[in-house]
């Protein structure tokens, strides 16, 4: 047994090919994240009610990797394989004659090989290295695994808050769940759990429903039962049914988990996944009378269904679950479409080491080079949906490629830094100054905005003209060289940066104003509130195009002791700028 303090999660967890335990990007700023869940279990308290919302993660250590760029075509990989040489010599033990201390089979599903169970990334827990030492390798694994549902999550602080963390375990049989001391399945329990579910969900509707993926295990008893009672809730206007097992085998008490995350992906990617194996149909279920079709291949989402799937899950000793999953798309909510961002991205990295950043840029790289058009959900996600650890580094992204990546640092020994924000008077203006603000930035446009209507309620004579409108105008158009104009419009965009730079976290701690900079100052310390400060700076403005008396301002790089030397009558010193 080993314990690597670089290997493992390395920061946060990269394992290219897989959206599950990878580099998954929580969603853009606007996008809804999350499934509508609704379930009931026959001997437990539903799982919410039917006006919940669960936000939905996952973290998975199948007995196989899962590439989703092959979703279309076999949703995840067949897991099955030869008992492999590590875990024991199966020519020895194997035999077709059913001896007595052999098995039948050569072949199972097992754990990715190329996962070194005996490693963990210590930096990450609070364990003593004796207790690590003498800890199961599956603990081990399930502590990265939960780790990684929080991710998954965009969960940062999450210390001290109920958070609920699922974990498939098999233990003892539950045998206070027996029912009439019969283990075997009933059809009628299975669909009256199945009505149930969509009863608490405020469902009626059954032939909304595209798909049921079920729990069936290829028995000649349970796969006829669970069928008849699918039927009989779906078999109105039909549905796909599926399972998940001949593609990962039976994970025992982690099987109900494994078909919700193989559901919550096929509503991600819109696809109904195809059942792999399936040839010779059991006559014993009800595929033409309960209209039940088993997809073979990848199906587009059929256009007369939402996107609604359910789940069945049933355990031993009776133990009866079904979950129901719907998309946000049902509720026409608007859902962020991928594409190439047309101003560069910021992407922030962190991990406990230097070699784990290392490794972490390393492996985004190769996510970026096959996911170009997602750079701007994975900016998001890295800056807002990570845990900010010691080591930082940062990369700028351009049209899908990483331009520069910042030597990593160690962010322990620098405290919190003090900013001073420097606000500018008339005189830094120019034509279309923001353009690319007001296109690009949600908070800055909706502030420049905000500034337009509130300029418009004035007390008096009301302004002709529009902040939005006047800095759009290019060139000779532009009327920014007029002080009425350039007052305000510089007032406005420094308060829009206020407010764009607040919400990054970033708030001085102490303001210079420079002239009419000091209304902008002012507002950044909440001395001045966004309608007192454009008010302010409309009036200023206005004051100072109506001055008639002649005269003209001379800025001059020297010491006031040096000009007075110079001064001819009627010609006097205003004030004296800090260099």
């Amino acid at each position: 047994m080993t314990i690597d303090e670089t290997h493992g999660m390395n920061g946060h967890s990269v394992a290219i090919g897989s959206d599950i335990n990878g580099p998954i990007t929580n969603g853009h700023a606007h996008r809804t994240n999350g499934l509508r869940t609704n379930g009931t279990s026959t001997n437990a308290a539903h799982m919410n009610g039917n006006s919940n919302t669960m936000n939905g993660a996952n973290g998975s250590r199948p007995p196989i990797s899962i590439p989703m760029v092959k979703f279309r075509s076999q949703f995840v990989q067949d897991g099955r394989c030869r008992v492999p040489e590590s875990r024991y010599n199966i020519e020895t033990y194997y035999s077709d004659m059913k001896k007595p201390g052999t098995v039948s089979t050569q072949y199972g599903y097992f754990l990715d090989e190329s996962v070194d169970v005996g490693a963990l990334d210590m930096s990450f827990f609070t364990m003593a290295r004796s207790e690590v030492e003498r800890a199961d390798p599956q603990q081990r694994l399930m502590l990265e695994v939960a780790h990684e549902a929080l991710e998954d999550a965009g969960v940062t602080d999450w210390r001290g808050k109920t958070i609920g963390t699922y974990i498939g375990n098999f233990g003892e049989d539950w045998l206070e769940m027996f029912r009439e001391g019969n283990p075997a399945p009933s059809t009628d329990v299975q669909e009256a759990l199945m009505r149930r579910a969509y009863e608490l969900g405020g469902i009626t509707d059954f032939s909304e429903t595209a798909m049921v993926e079920c729990h069936r295990t290829g028995t000649p008893t349970g796969d006829p039962i669970e069928t008849r009672a699918v039927a009989r809730v779906f078999g109105e206007k039909g549905v796909y049914i599926s399972s998940v097992k001949p593609n990962l085998g039976h994970t025992k008490a982690a099987s109900g988990l494994v078909s919700l995350l193989k559901m919550v992906k096929a509503l991600q990617h819109h696809i109904i996944p195809p059942n792999i194996k399936f040839s010779i149909p059991n006559p014993s279920i009800p595929f033409e009378e309960g209209k039940l079709t088993v997809p073979t291949e990848a199906t587009p989402w059929p256009k007369d269904r939402l996107e609604r799937v359910s789940v069945n899950s049933f355990g031993i000793g009776g133990a009866n679950a079904h979950v129901i999953l719907e998309s946000a798309a049902t509720y026409n909510i608007p859902t962020a479409v991928s594409g190439f961002p047309e101003s560069p991205q910021l992407l922030l990295f962190t991990a406990n080491s230097s070699k784990s950043i290392t490794r972490l840029v390393d492996n985004y790289k190769v996510w970026i080079e096959q996911n170009p058009d997602k750079i701007c959900d994975l900016a998001y996600t890295l800056a807002r949906k990570r845990t900010h650890l010691p080591y930082r580094a940062f990369a700028i992204v351009n049209n899908g490629v990483i331009e520069s990546v910042s030597q990593p640092i160690n962010s322990k020994s620098a405290g919190p830094p003090s900013i001073v924000m420097v606000f500018t008077g008339q005189g830094a203006q120019w034509p279309q100054m923001g353009r690319e603000l007001l296109q690009s930035d949600e908070v800055f446009k909706s502030s420049i905005q905000s500034l337009n209507q509130q300029l418009q309620t004035i007390a008096g004579k009301k302004p002709h003209y529009s902040i939005k409108e006047e800095l759009k105008k290019a060139g000779k158009q532009s009327r920014l060289s007029s002080a009425k104009f350039s007052q305000p419009l510089c007032t406005a965009i420094q308060i829009a940066l206020v407010d764009t730079l607040k919400t990054a976290g970033i708030v001085p701690h102490a303001v210079v104003g420079h002239s009419s900079g000091e209304i902008a100052a002012a507002y950044a310390t909440r001395a001045l509130t966004a309608k007192e400060a454009i008010t302010v700076a409309h009036h200023h403005g206005a004051v100072a195009v109506k001055q008639e008396r002649p005269g003209t301002m001379a800025a001059i790089e020297m010491g006031w002791r040096e000009i007075e030397n110079y001064l001819i009558p009627n010609i006097t010193i205003a004030s004296t700028d800090s260099g």
